[in-house]
């Protein structure tokens, strides 16, 4: 993914007793950020891309009878800018 984009990353999990969904970016609770949302359904949306967003996502579905997880790899690109310099 580029810097500056937004990018969703979805977790559906259904059981009885109804799962919660947490997420964990590389093994560690996610930051504190208002560019990274977690709706009801589990679904972790991250908004204006940086470098430091890079990562793995890991999605955690846990009731009482045990929990379940799955993982993203994102990889955030700088743009690159290229100048030129012309003479006169």
């Amino acid at each position: 993914m580029l810097e500056g984009v937004s990018v969703t990353l979805e977790c559906r999990a259904s059981g009885v007793p109804r799962p919660t969904v947490s997420w964990l970016k590389n093994d560690l609770d996610l930051p504190v950020d208002a560019r990274l949302t977690v709706d009801d359904g589990g679904t972790l949306r991250l908004t204006a891309l940086t470098l430091s967003d890079s990562g793995v996502y890991r999605c955690v579905a846990s009731n009482s009878l045990g929990s379940v997880s799955e993982f993203a790899r994102l990889h955030v690109f700088g743009m690159s800018v290229i100048a030129s310099c012309v003479k006169e």
